[in-house]
C-alpha cells in the first residue's frame, strides 16, 4: 500500500477519534454562550425593573406632595374652619352652613371644641397611575370620576379621606357634620357615651326612624318593651336604662321565654364561651333553669339590652329637642342617673319626657295591612278547594 493511502487511513482514524471531543468542546462553548446571554438578559431585566420602580416611587412622591399641599382659601362658619379651593368656595360655604346648623342644634356650645380643628375640602387628588397600591393618604379607591375629598388635619397630618360627588352639597354637609361629631365625642362625659353604646361611635345626627323604634319595641324579647308600648312608663324607663338597675336579667327578661330568646340572639358570643355546652339545652330543650344560669354567669355589660342603642339615641334627641337651646351641654355636664340628667336637660320631669316620646313612637307605628274583602274570600275558597283535593287524592308512592 502506498504512503498516501496510509496517511489517508491515519487521518480518518484520527478524525473518528477526535470528533466526540470536538463535539463536546462545541457543546461547552454553546452552553457558555447561552449562560452569558441569560445572565445578560437577567441583568437587563433587573435594570429595567429598577428604572420602573424609581419612576413609580417618583410619581407616588409627587402625588403625595400634591395631597399634602393645602388649599389657599379659608372659610369659617361657626366653629368650623375649612381650607378649600377657590372653585369649591361656594359649595363649601353652603355645606358648612348646613353642617354647623346641625351641630349647633345638637351639641350647642359643646360644639365649640371644633374651633381648634381644621378641615380640608378639595377636589379629589388623583392616585398615581400604573400601581395597584394607593398611597397612604388614600383610604379607598374613588368610585366616581369627579369627587370632593373631605379630610381633617390631625396631629400627624391628614386623617382619613371622606369622598362625596362634586355636585352633591347635602352629602358633603352630612360628611362634614359626621366627621365633626366624631371629633366632639371624645370630649364628652364618659357615662353619657357609655349609655349611648354603639350609637356614640357614629353619631349619625339623624335619629333612628320612629317607625323602626316602634318595631324594636314590638319585636324585643323583653316583656318590659311590650309593657312600654302598652303605656307603662316605668317599663319604658327600664328598657331605656334611665335608672340604675341592679338586676338587668330580672328587670329586662322576666319570663322564661324571654330569657330563652335573648340567649338565642347572643349565640355567637355564648357558643364561644364556657356556656357553649348549655346553649342547646336552653334554646332547643327550653330548660328555663339553664337559660337563667347562662345569663347569670355573664357580666352585666354582656347582656344584650332590650332596645338597640340607636333607639336610646332617638330618645336623647327627643329630650334635647324638648329642652331647647343648650339642652345638650346641660345633659353632658350633669351627673347622677340618666333619668335625672335627662330631666335636667329637658327642663321637665323624666316621666313627662318618656311619656311624650312614647306617644311619638306610637304615632309612628306602621299602618296595619288590610286585605280587600274579595281577596280574603278568594283566599279562603282556594284554601278549602286545596284541602278537599288533598283529602280525596290517593297516597303518593
Amino acid at each position: 500500500m502506498s504512503e498516501r493511502c496510509w496517511l489517508a487511513i491515519g487521518a480518518a482514524v484520527y478524525l473518528s477519534m477526535a470528533r466526540p471531543a470536538i463535539a463536546r468542546a462545541q457543546s461547552t462553548a454553546n452552553a457558555m454562550a447561552r449562560a452569558q446571554s441569560t445572565a445578560q438578559a437577567l441583568a437587563n431585566v433587573d435594570s429595567l425593573a429598577a428604572v420602573y420602580s424609581a419612576a413609580l416611587a417618583a410619581e407616588a412622591e409627587a402625588a403625595t406632595a400634591s395631597a399634602r399641599k393645602l388649599p389657599g382659601d379659608t372659610i369659617r362658619v361657626g366653629a368650623l374652619l375649612i381650607l378649600t379651593d377657590a372653585r369649591l368656595r361656594d359649595i363649601t360655604r353652603r355645606a358648612a352652613a348646613n353642617a354647623w346648623g346641625v351641630l349647633d342644634k345638637m351639641f350647642g356650645s359643646t360644639a365649640r371644641v371644633l374651633a381648634s380643628e381644621r378641615f380640608v375640602i378639595r377636589l379629589e387628588v388623583p392616585a398615581p397611575k400604573n400601581t395597584m397600591i394607593p398611597p397612604p393618604w388614600v383610604v379607598a379607591p374613588a368610585t366616581l370620576p369627579q369627587q370632593i375629598e373631605l379630610t381633617h388635619l390631625s396631629g400627624g397630618g391628614i386623617s382619613n379621606v371622606y369622598r362625596t360627588p362634586a355636585s352633591n352639597e347635602s352629602l358633603l354637609a352630612d360628611a362634614l357634620s359626621r366627621r365633626a361629631a366624631e371629633l366632639i365625642v371624645p370630649t364628652l362625659d364618659t357615662a353619657l357615651v357609655a349609655w349611648l353604646g354603639d350609637a356614640s361611635s357614629a353619631w349619625t345626627l339623624a335619629h333612628m326612624d320612629r317607625e323602626d323604634v316602634y318595631r324594636s319595641l314590638a319585636l324585643s324579647p323583653s316583656p318590659a318593651a311590650l309593657d312600654c308600648l302598652g303605656g307603662a312608663i316605668t317599663a319604658c324607663r327600664a328598657v331605656l336604662a334611665l335608672d340604675d338597675i341592679s338586676d338587668v336579667v330580672g328587670t329586662w327578661y322576666v319570663s322564661p321565654e324571654s330569657r330563652r330568646r335573648i340567649v338565642q340572639t347572643m349565640q355567637s358570643r355564648i357558643r364561644l364561651g364556657p356556656a357553649s355546652l348549655r346553649f342547646d339545652a336552653c334554646v332547643s330543650g327550653r330548660a328555663a333553669s339553664v337559660c337563667d344560669s347562662i345569663l347569670r354567669s355573664l357580666p352585666r355589660e354582656a347582656i344584650a339590652p332590650p332596645l338597640p342603642s340607636s333607639a336610646r339615641a332617638d330618645f336623647m334627641y327627643f329630650a334635647i329637642g324638648r329642652g331647647g337651646a343648650e339642652s345638650f351641654p346641660r345633659l353632658n355636664a350633669s351627673s347622677g342617673s340618666m333619668s335625672r340628667r335627662f330631666a335636667t336637660a329637658a327642663g321637665m320631669p323624666t316621666d313627662s319626657v318618656v311619656s311624650s316620646w312614647r306617644s311619638q313612637v306610637i304615632a309612628a307605628a306602621p299602618p296595619p295591612i288590610t286585605m280587600p274583602t274579595r281577596t280574603a274570600w278568594m283566599a279562603l275558597a282556594w284554601a278549602i278547594l286545596l284541602g278537599v283535593v288533598a283529602t280525596r287524592s290517593s297516597r303518593w308512592r
